[in-house]
């Protein structure tokens, strides 16, 4: 694996729909403002679309066939070389960092593991909801600044309640 010899910065959540796709557009168009040459890996089928350097689309129901060491090694390869000439990389992930429990292999976090281990961010900005559990919260911080080794900059809330059914994606209350 090649060390990135630029910041990265990863947006990272507690669970789905906390808007953390467009809270990386907007980061992003901040830093292009500013006038930063930055690169930037999604984790969403329309990255490219929104001039994203690297889509690599993991979440729910994707299909892809590498095995978790080559997947991080495709990753960090690709981050690598798009970083030549930027000043920094911007990185999202799907949603719960961690899981929620452990009772099933469907709950485990493979891919967003996959981008952390090749892009070793250096700060993280963590989306949260009102109605997370607090513990939830600091296990998810504790994990990110032990097993990455950068620190949580930011937490940010998402604003709307979130009716949630056995942990799967539920209706969001206006």
């Amino acid at each position: 694996m090649k060390l990135l010899s630029i910041p990265v910065l990863a947006v990272v959540g507690t669970s789905p729909k906390q808007g953390k796709f467009n809270l990386q557009l907007h980061i992003r168009r901040k830093f292009l403002e500013d006038g930063y040459r930055i690169e930037q890996l999604g984790s969403e089928p329309n990255s490219l679309l929104f001039g994203m350097d690297v889509m690599y689309s993991n979440g729910y129901g994707a299909k892809i066939n590498l095995d978790f060491k080559n997947e991080i090694m495709y990753l960090n390869e690709q981050s690598w070389a798009n970083s030549i000439d930027k000043e920094i990389l911007i990185v999202g992930t799907q949603s719960q960092t961690i899981p929620y429990g452990y009772g099933n292999i469907d709950f485990y976090n493979f891919g967003q593991l996959s981008i952390l281990c090749a892009t070793n961010p250096d700060s993280f900005i963590l989306c949260v909801n009102p109605s997370d559990d607090i513990n939830y919260i600091s296990r998810t911080i504790n994990y990110l600044e032990s097993v990455h080794e950068g620190d949580v900059i930011c937490i940010v809330i998402f604003p709307f309640e979130k009716n949630y059914n056995y942990n799967v994606e539920g209706d969001i209350s206006i």
